[in-house]
């Protein structure tokens, strides 16, 4: 069985499938600022789209697919080096 928030996320998923189809792919560029698909940048002053809570993009109103190098390349190593105390 699901927990509660397991059901949240499915259901806010299918959610965002049935009302957008259109998707706008954010790529971290490596220096705190994201590219979106729609020919803009967005800063976040800590994390990405994720952890801020943006499922849609401010300028085409897409859903946002945040690139997969951010969180497997980027906040991946800032959470190590926190770990282990170096930053």
């Amino acid at each position: 069985m699901e927990t509660y928030p397991e059901m949240n996320a499915r259901i806010k998923e299918l959610e965002r499938q049935l009302l957008c189809e259109e998707t706008c792919t954010w790529k971290y560029d490596g220096r705190d600022c994201w590219e979106t698909e729609c020919d803009h940048l967005f800063h976040f002053i800590a994390g990405g789209p994720k952890e801020d809570g943006f499922d849609f993009c401010p300028y085409c109103g897409s859903s946002i697919v945040a690139s997969t190098s951010y969180y497997s390349d980027y906040a991946w190593g800032a959470m190590t080096k926190i770990r282990q105390g170096g930053m």
